[in-house]
C-alpha cells in the first residue's frame, strides 16, 4: 500500500480540586477528530485500494467526545483515632471513575458471498456500496436503537446500492465514505475500596508491616455496553440480516478482592 495521510486535532480540558475533608476530584474532557486513509499499518482494511483518496475519513479509533471523572475519598470515620479502633475501623479509602465516550465509526460494505467483483483475475472484497438510496431512519446511537431494528430497519439493501458483480478493469467507485456511520457509545462506573491494617512493630517483620485489602468493581451498575462494529463484520454487510444492529456486548460487572501482605 502507498503512503497514507492522517491528521488529529483535539481540545483538552480538565479540572482538579482537593476538598478540605479528604476528598480529591479530577475531571477530564476531550473533543477530538482523527482522520486518515489507514488506521493500522499491518491491516488497513482498504475497501477501494485503487484510489486512496476514497479511503480518507474518520479513523477507526476516532471518538469525538470522551469524558472521565474520578474521585478519591479518605473516609473520616476513626481517621485520626489511635490504637485498635483506629486500626480496625479507620483508614478506609473509596475511589471511583466515571467513563463515558461517544461511538466509534464504521463502514457499510458488501462482503461475504455477495462480494464477487473480480479485477485482473483476483477477487476484491469487501467493497463499499456505490450509492445510498435513502438516509438512515435515525442517527440515534443509544442502546435501544442497536438492540431493536437498528438505524436501517428493513435491511441494508433498502438503503444502499451494492456494486455490480462480474469482472472489471476497475470496480465502480464507492458512493459511501469510509467510516461514515457511528455505532453505540460507552458508559461505565468503576469503584475501589481500600483498607490497610497495620501490625504492631515486631523484630522479625520490621516497621510498616501490614495487610492491604482492596475490593474492585468494574462496571459497578452492570450497564450494558455494546461491542463496536468491526470491519467487514456481519452487521456491517448490507446484505446481512443483522446489518446495522448490535450482535455482541462487552463485559458486564466484574468484581474482585485482593489481599496483599507487606513487611
Amino acid at each position: 500500500m502507498g503512503d497514507t495521510n492522517s491528521n488529529f486535532n483535539a481540545l483538552l480540558a480538565g479540572a482538579t480540586h482537593r476538598f478540605s475533608r479528604g476528598f480529591l476530584f479530577n475531571a477530564e474532557y476531550r473533543w477530538a477528530k482523527s482522520l486518515d486513509t489507514c488506521s493500522n499499518d499491518h491491516d488497513c482494511r482498504s475497501t477501494y485500494p485503487f484510489d486512496l483518496s476514497t479511503e480518507y475519513g474518520p479513523s477507526d479509533f476516532d471518538v469525538r467526545h470522551a469524558f472521565k471523572a474520578s474521585g478519591v475519598w479518605s473516609l473520616p470515620i476513626f481517621r485520626d483515632s489511635k490504637g485498635v479502633a483506629g486500626n480496625l475501623l479507620g483508614g478506609w479509602e473509596l475511589s471511583g471513575i466515571v467513563t463515558t465516550a461517544s461511538s466509534f465509526p464504521w463502514t457499510p460494505v458488501v462482503g461475504g458471498s455477495a462480494c464477487n467483483a473480480a479485477v485482473a483475475g483476483g477477487g476484491v472484497c469487501p467493497l463499499r456500496p456505490i450509492a445510498q438510496i435513502q438516509r438512515a431512519r435515525t442517527n440515534d446511537t443509544s442502546n435501544s436503537t442497536f438492540l431493536g431494528a437498528g438505524q436501517f430497519p428493513g435491511g441494508g439493501l433498502t438503503y444502499f446500492t451494492p456494486p455490480p458483480t462480474g469482472s472489471f478493469a476497475l470496480p465502480p467507485r464507492p458512493g459511501i465514505g469510509r467510516n461514515s456511520f457511528r455505532g453505540p457509545g460507552y458508559f461505565s462506573i468503576d469503584m475501589t475500596g481500600v483498607k490497610r491494617f497495620s501490625f504492631p512493630k515486631m523484630a522479625f517483620l520490621g516497621e510498616g508491616a501490614g495487610i492491604e485489602i482492596r475490593a474492585n468493581a468494574y462496571n459497578l451498575f452492570n450497564r450494558l455496553n455494546l461491542t463496536p462494529f468491526g470491519a467487514n463484520a456481519d452487521n456491517t454487510q448490507i446484505q446481512h440480516v443483522d446489518f446495522g444492529r448490535a450482535i455482541r456486548a462487552l463485559s458486564g460487572r466484574v468484581a474482585e478482592v485482593q489481599v496483599r501482605f507487606s513487611f
